[in-house]
């Protein structure tokens, strides 16, 4: 099941990137609702009298509680209305519930290789430093023959 999965994402690295994608699209909703217009104007659109708009997410980060937390209480609220009619997360009744079981889901698949990992623990450099520690004590043990 997902659950089992999910539990274990460190050991199957080929969910890990739809995981990922799927925490990075939540936080790209959750951001589109807490941003501002922002207009620019080139040479091209000056002349035309025109200009171009994007948007700009008013919270920086990638948690999604704090994404959501960051949210008007009027967003927070319909999230919540359509959470109710649909709690799709085993155990959480709540749409920030829901949302803190994948809170650094993205950070944590996203960017393994810096040291500090994740609330998980699960960082490759701490994995492959570990690694090196059990390897290099293996390695100086004295051979040794066991009948048991």
């Amino acid at each position: 099941t997902v659950d089992y999965l999910y539990a274990r994402i460190g050991e199957v690295h080929c969910i890990s990137p739809l995981l990922m994608m799927g925490a990075f699209g939540i936080e790209l909703f959750l951001k589109s609702l807490n941003s501002k217009c922002v207009y620019q104007q080139d040479e091209v659109f000056g002349e035309l009298g025109g200009y171009w708009v994007t948007a700009k997410p008013l919270k920086k980060g990638h948690t999604l509680v704090d994404q959501f937390d960051d949210l008007s209480p009027v967003f927070q609220a319909e999230l919540e209305a359509a959470y109710q009619k649909q709690p799709v997360v085993r155990g959480k009744s709540t749409i920030r519930e829901a949302l803190a079981a994948y809170n650094d889901l993205f950070s944590g698949a996203r960017y393994p290789f810096e040291s500090q990992g994740n609330d998980r623990g699960q960082s490759i450099t701490a994995l492959v430093k570990l690694l090196d520690v059990i390897g290099d004590h293996v390695n100086s043990l004295e051979k040794r023959v066991s009948f048991n």
